[in-house]
This record gives structure tokens, C-alpha cells and sequence, in this order.
């Protein structure tokens, strides 16, 4: 018995063995028959990691570059060299230092320059901006309508037109963070 049970492990050794070479043969022919895509794909890769990996130095390099330009402003805002390389290198820093020093000196020329921005943000802050120095609120201020319809209302509270005041402050969707504000300056009539 020992010899049958022998030469039936030994038998189905020799067929496990036969389905593992089995399927190493089909594995092969299948890398030998899908040689030149995988090749590609490979190459393909490597070429994206290296895209990858280029894109983010030249983006650090960048970044690096416009701040030590940024710093080289702050420290002389007369530097027209570095205003110019800033814009070459950083055109949405260089348009957002330009409207921070407009802002700071209260340039109404300047900041009306700014409402055609590209940029929604700086376009509506420097719209908010003119309408505040020019007390005329018109157009459009984006996420900063509601604190234009507050500043509006209570400019016409001052003035003493009760009804266009409580009528703009209103305006501010309950949504608003500023409601609370509106709700107690229409009340209080300040």
C-alpha cells in the first residue's frame, strides 16, 4: 500500500508541477505577445513621473523666485525692476501687491484700475472699495454685496431716509453672517 500511496503523491506532484509550468508558459507568451505596449506603458510612466516631478520644481523655483521678490519690494516699493519681474514671474501676486498698496493708500484711480480684474475676488473687493470711498454703491460686489447693502442702509439711516435704510438692510439674506449686524443697526436706527 505504501507503494500506491507513494506513486499517487508522486503523481499528483508531477500534475500540480505540469499546471504551474502550464500557466508560466501562458504567462510568458502572453508578455512575449504584449512585449512592445508594456514597454510603452513603462516608458509612458517614467515619462509622467519626470513631467511630475519637473512641474514641481519649476513650481517651487517659482514660488521661491517671487518671494524673494516680494521681499525685495517690501523693502524698497520704488524697485520698478522688481515690480517688473514680479509681473513677469507672479502676475496674480504682482496684481495682488499692486491692489494691497492701492488699497493702503486709500487710491481711488488705482482701485477702480482693479474692478476690470481678472481676478473675481480683488475685482469685487476693489469695486466694494471705490463704492465705499465714493459712498455710491453700484455694480457688482460679489461676496461682498451683503457688506455693501449694510454700509449702504446705514449711510441712508444717517441721512435720515429711515425707509431706503431698513429697506437695504433687508436685503441681506438671513444666510449672512452680517444679518445680526443689520437687524440691530435697523432697529436701533443708528
Amino acid at each position: 500500500m505504501s507503494i500506491k500511496n507513494d506513486f499517487k503523491a508522486i503523481k499528483e506532484e508531477i500534475a500540480s508541477d505540469e499546471k504551474m509550468l502550464t500557466g508560466v508558459f501562458r504567462v510568458e507568451s502572453f508578455l512575449r505577445k504584449y512585449k512592445i505596449p508594456f514597454i510603452l506603458l513603462g516608458v509612458a510612466l517614467l515619462v509622467w513621473f519626470g513631467y511630475m516631478g519637473m512641474s514641481d520644481y519649476l513650481r517651487e523655483k517659482n514660488a521661491t523666485t517671487s518671494t524673494k521678490l516680494m521681499e525685495q519690494i517690501q523693502a524698497n516699493p520704488q524697485d520698478t525692476q522688481a515690480w517688473q519681474n514680479l509681473k513677469d514671474k507672479n502676475y496674480a501676486l504682482y496684481e495682488m501687491m499692486k491692489f494691497s498698496k492701492a488699497l493702503s493708500q486709500n487710491n481711488t484711480n488705482e482701485l477702480e484700475g482693479f474692478v476690470k480684474s481678472s481676478n473675481p475676488f480683488i475685482s469685487h473687493y476693489a469695486n466694494y472699495e471705490v463704492a465705499t470711498l465714493k459712498k455710491s454703491f453700484e455694480g457688482d460686489f460679489g461676496e461682498f454685496a451683503p457688506l455693501a447693502l449694510l454700509q449702504e442702509g446705514f449711510l441712508a439711516l444717517q441721512k435720515k431716509d429711515r425707509a431706503l435704510g431698513l429697506q437695504k438692510l433687508e436685503e441681506i439674506g438671513n444666510d449672512s453672517d452680517l444679518k445680526e449686524f443689520a437687524n440691530r443697526i435697523g432697529h436701533y436706527g443708528l
